[in-house]
This record gives C-alpha cells, sequence and structure tokens, in this order.
C-alpha cells in the first residue's frame, strides 16, 4: 500500500520534472531567435530618431526617448518618453488612442529599420506591442526579437515575476 506523502512526493517531483522540460524547451526556443534590436538600434538615440516623429503628432512637448528596462530572459524591452500636453486634435472621445499612438509608433520603427536596409513590414502590427501613459509618461513595449510575439505561451513560461508585476501596475496605471 503507498502512502498519502509517496503519492505527494512522486505528483511534485513529475511536476517539477515537467516544469523543468517546459522551462527547457522555451530556453531552447528563445536561444534559436535573433535580437534584431541590437543591430538596429546600436545607440539610445537611434530610438529616439525612429520615434521622435509619432511623438511629435501627438503631443507639444516630449523628452527624448529613452531605453528604460530590458527582460532578457523574454527578449522585451522597455522604452520612456515624458510628454506634455496632448494636442487638441487628439482629444476626441471618439478615437483610439492608444490604438493611433501605437501606429504611428510602428510605423516610425518600420521606417527607421527601412533606413537601415531592414524591412519589417511583415512585422508591422508586432515591432511594437503595447503603450501606457502614465501621468507625463509614456512607456513603450518592444519585442527584442520575434519570441515573444511568435511564442507567446513559452515567454509566458520563462517571464520573471518582476516582469508580470511591471505589466499589472501599467495596466492599472496607464490612462490610454
Amino acid at each position: 500500500m503507498v502512502n498519502k506523502a509517496e503519492t505527494d512526493t512522486g505528483k511534485s517531483l513529475g511536476n517539477s520534472i515537467e516544469e523543468f522540460i517546459r522551462r527547457s524547451h522555451a530556453k531552447y526556443v528563445r536561444s534559436k531567435c535573433t535580437i534584431h534590436t541590437e543591430f538596429l538600434f546600436k545607440t539610445p538615440e537611434d530610438y529616439n530618431t525612429a520615434l521622435k516623429e509619432a511623438i511629435r503628432n501627438f503631443w507639444i512637448s516630449y523628452g527624448v526617448v529613452v531605453p528604460k528596462r530590458v527582460f532578457p530572459e523574454i527578449h522585451i524591452e522597455f522604452l520612456a518618453v515624458d510628454v506634455y500636453r496632448l494636442k487638441d486634435t487628439w482629444n476626441d472621445r471618439n478615437i483610439d488612442l492608444k490604438q493611433a499612438i501605437l501606429a504611428e509608433l510602428r510605423k516610425g520603427y518600420v521606417e527607421f529599420a527601412r533606413s537601415k536596409g531592414i524591412s519589417l513590414s511583415a512585422w508591422f502590427s508586432v515591432v511594437i506591442t503595447n503603450v501606457w501613459l502614465i501621468e507625463n509618461l509614456l512607456v513603450i513595449e518592444v519585442p527584442c526579437s520575434e519570441f515573444s510575439v511568435q511564442f507567446p505561451h513559452l515567454a509566458r513560461i520563462l517571464a520573471s515575476e518582476e516582469y508580470k508585476i511591471l505589466i499589472g501596475q501599467l495596466n492599472r496605471q496607464s490612462r490610454l
């Protein structure tokens, strides 16, 4: 007769092995993904060059786009820029401001890549995956490779607790 402690230990060992295999598979797939941002954005100023026109379309005044945080385990980077006073043309409640901002930022990103001889047109909808506006800070989520875009289920396996907490905070505090 098998006692309950042996059964529980067997289940937890099985779960640990299963988790190890899932994480190993996710890491293997991630290792096959090329990080394109390091080729495209050689300096922090390159982000500003790529995205400033899009930002200028929405805000009267703005700062410099700067890299803020990288999550290498899932190939995601966060950029931030101080923005001040939304232009009156965008103060219409019928406009989905978040989608409009995403579209303009994506356009700037793809055009910048094209100027560097890299075609990302097929990836237009995912070169920038999210934006949040918190007070006067625009936060931009940029995938560094195709990993989190093509394999979101694997990215969730590898995402750190810090990343999950940050996303939760951004989602709760954003005005978009």
